[in-house]
């Protein structure tokens, strides 16, 4: 220790001779006076001893004798419990604290999240403000650098009041590198994330415009060809304003193009005057049918005693057929069972059956078929020809044969559309003409006998060459000679002049005319055919006979002479159907010049009724009759779906 104590001149506490002195008399810090005078400038003190090298001991604290102004301050007593001992120490620490200010214990606290505002640093407490209990303070030596503290035990200091986060605009329009043409006029857009920002655009330092709002864009009116480089910057409220990256581009002027000589615009192609659409005549087919379907099958079974042709329900299941109603569709088989179930007894009706029935399943059928046959064959007349009715009793009791139930085989096609047959298994030759018809017919029956004896050849049915050469024979000698000739003919040299046909015999009073014509043409090709007379083109009747259709040719006429039929418009669809038989079975498209299918089939097309149906005009002017609607119903799908089927595709039962 080496020093001695004093006392306090107030109190009496035992004090180093280092304690605050005033005017020659010690005091203790709290017992020193408020108004202390200014002391004159302490002695220079001796240099502290050297240390040695490698010393670790500390600088010796004050002189006793320094003297320290001291503030005023309020006086508080010092306790006087403090013994002798324990009050060196306490007098030394406060003479220290007296010399040194005292700084506010660092008190380390976790980073908190919620930011608050900073309070302001306490101001430093006097010892003898302190409390009562609380300890002394810890002795802070005088200034000297701080050792670095440990790695891993750095000191936290609590975490700064966040900032809004940044607005980072982006430019999306247009895009890096894009083109345009002059003068361009550019929607900028930009994208920021977060709400209220304000966003200017820039063209190098230039402000283009700005937006507050979303969406952000800018347009730029009329720019010039250059390149140009676009910026957008972004300001959010409480932060620092951002640029987006800048976006490159370009607008170029336009070059005028050079005007081209005017070329003359190519010349439509011309159309296909023999186009005729496939979808409108099918369409026109089925809504035909459905008009049979739903008005005429009923009249075919009710209505007995028609003459002629108008009782015929054979037409209207044969018009079935083509049209691809289903033999399982209830008015198909009700029709198709009526028809069967019937005594065979007109010529029309019997050799539609057998055309019916050898197109349906010519093997399954073959027995039906042939007593069809049997009937045509008795029912001939005796110059060749045919009449409505049949013969007064037959070779065959159609009764003493089985009766054929309806095929249930599912039809099947080929790519043209037409049915295929199953192929002939078996030829019934035992056929013959049983009994004579009367002496003359007409050759409106006779050309429908020769379609279906051609339908029973085909089913395997032998005809006697008889009966072909006696039909034959007729067909020749009842042509109609013309006093012109006509060079020029569909299928000949020209050497042959047209001639024709009429409903009798060459002396029945009446010139040729288009019903007879037609279907005498293809009666002539079938028994040739059926007569293998393969050069049937080079026949001179046939080819009077195209040259007859040549130079009277018409698909919306029934041409002929005025004193027979009154009005040429009267059984028009009858003759189309004859008509179209006649191209198919002679193998031509054309009478001449003319078309005859892509004509007919574009007039037909244009007459049908809102109904379906069709109806020509009838004798005297009467359109109301519903079995004539229905026959030219039929008559106008068969012309339209091209019915009858080449004879060069039908050979399997062809007669030897």
């Amino acid at each position: 220790m080496g020093k001695s104590l004093v006392p306090c001149a107030i109190c009496g506490k035992m004090l180093r001779d280092d304690a605050t002195v005033v005017e020659n008399r010690t005091y203790c810090a709290d017992c020193a006076p408020l108004d202390l005078k200014p002391e004159p400038p302490p002695k220079p003190e001796p240099p502290p001893p050297a240390l040695r090298p490698g010393s670790t001991a500390r600088m010796p604290a004050a002189q006793s004798t320094r003297r320290v102004a001291v503030p005023p301050r309020k006086k508080f007593p010092l306790p006087l419990a403090l013994g002798i001992g324990g009050g060196v120490l306490g007098l030394v620490l406060a003479v220290v604290g007296l010399m040194r200010k005292p700084e506010p214990a660092r008190v380390e606290e976790p980073a908190k999240t919620a930011q608050r505002p900073a309070e302001p640093a306490p101001r430093p407490v006097p010892a003898a403000e302190s409390r009562k209990d609380a300890p002394a303070p810890a002795p802070i030596p005088d200034a000297q650098p701080q050792p670095a503290p440990a790695p891993g035990k750095e000191e936290k200091t609590p975490a700064a009041p966040e900032k809004p986060a940044p607005a980072r605009p982006t430019i999306t329009f247009p895009a890096e590198g894009a083109v345009f043409d002059a003068p361009a006029s550019l929607a900028i857009t930009v994208e920021v994330p977060g709400e209220g920002v304000l966003v200017e655009v820039f063209e190098g330092a230039t402000k283009i415009g700005e937006a507050s709002g979303r969406p952000y864009s800018v347009v730029w009116t009329d720019v010039a060809a250059g390149e140009y480089r676009l910026t957008a910057r972004a300001t959010l409220p409480g932060a620092e304003p951002l640029t987006s990256s800048p976006v490159a581009v370009r607008v170029v002027g336009v070059v005028p193009a050079v005007p081209e000589t005017k070329k003359p615009a190519p010349a439509p192609a011309p159309v296909d005057p023999n186009f005729i659409d496939p979808k409108r005549v099918d369409d026109a087919i089925a809504k035909g049918a459905a008009y049979l379907k739903a008005t005429a099958v009923k009249d075919a079974i009710g209505l007995p005693g028609l003459p002629g042709y108008g009782e015929c329900p054979e037409l209207i299941l044969w018009t079935f057929v083509h049209a691809r109603v289903p033999e399982n569709d209830p008015d198909f088989v009700k029709l198709f069972n009526h028809v069967v179930s019937r005594k065979l007894e007109r010529t029309y009706a019997v050799a539609l059956q057998a055309m019916l029935l050898e197109e349906l399943n010519r093997v399954k059928f073959q027995t039906r078929i042939a007593q069809c046959a049997q009937f045509l064959l008795d029912a001939q007349c005796q110059n060749g020809q045919w009449t409505y009715g049949g013969p007064t009793q037959t070779g065959v009791a159609t009764s003493t044969l089985k009766l054929d139930v309806a095929t249930s085989e599912k039809a099947t096609f080929d790519a043209s559309g037409a049915r295929i047959k199953p192929k002939v298994q078996r030829k019934i030759t035992s056929l013959r003409k049983m009994q004579e018809g009367g002496p003359t017919g007409d050759n409106s029956n006779s050309q429908y006998a020769a379609l279906g004896l051609r339908a029973c050849a085909d089913a395997g049915i032998v005809i006697p060459k008889a009966v072909i050469q006696r039909a034959q024979t007729w067909w020749r000698i009842s042509q109609h000679e013309e006093e012109e000739k006509r060079a020029g003919v569909a299928t000949g040299d020209g050497a042959a002049g047209p001639a024709g046909w009429c409903y009798g015999p060459r002396d029945h009073g009446h010139n040729a005319y288009a019903t007879m014509t037609a279907g005498a043409v293809g009666s002539v090709a079938i028994w040739n055919y059926l007569q293998d007379e393969k050069a049937s083109a080079k026949d001179p009747t046939l080819q009077k006979g195209l040259a007859w259709l040549d130079r009277h040719f018409s698909v919306s006429s029934n041409e002929g002479p005025d004193e027979h039929l009154k009005d040429t418009k009267w059984m028009v669809f009858y003759y189309l159907y004859a008509l179209e038989r006649a191209g198919v079975l002679v193998n031509t498209e054309s009478f001449g010049a003319h078309r005859w299918y892509p004509e007919g089939a574009r007039w037909i097309l244009g007459q049908q009724r809102g109904d379906g149906s069709w109806l020509g005009p009838l004798p005297h002017g009467d359109r109301s009759d519903g079995a004539n609607a229905a026959w030219d119903t039929c008559f106008a799908i068969l012309f339209l779906k091209r019915a009858t089927r080449p004879l060069v595709a039908s050979t399997d039962g062809k007669s030897k």
